[in-house]
């Protein structure tokens, strides 16, 4: 109800947009939907972040993770504190398993404690 007396211009975004209750829905004017990238962008968002990455594993990240800018961005900030925390580069598989931790359904468990076997 609060928005119906907003005087103002409201920009509001949402990856959930399948969770929106229908009055809340029909209170905004206009919805516009962004589409994902294509692969060649992908691939080419994946470079920007990783200029040092041969174009092929840019474009092999790309088709293996369909990831938005943020959860790429994730990766890159896993990325420089693995360099800062090991003085060195990260090797690529390295980088995948980063991808792979990425998201929740596909993240592996780690055991923490000692194991009695």
């Amino acid at each position: 109800e609060e928005l119906e007396n907003f005087e103002g211009i409201l920009a509001a975004t949402t990856n959930l947009e399948n969770n929106f209750d229908l009055a809340f829905e029909r209170r905004f004017l206009f919805k516009i939907k962004f589409q994902r990238p294509k692969l060649s962008a992908k691939a080419k968002i994946w470079k920007l972040k990783f200029p040092s990455l041969p174009m092929w594993k840019c474009e092999q990240l790309a088709l293996q993770f369909d990831f938005s800018g943020g959860e790429i961005d994730n990766i890159v900030r896993k990325n420089e504190i693995r360099e800062i925390i090991h003085g060195k580069p990260t090797d690529f598989n390295t980088l995948l398993l980063f991808c792979q931790e990425e998201k929740l359904g596909k993240r592996t468990i780690t055991e923490i404690g000692f194991n009695k076997k």
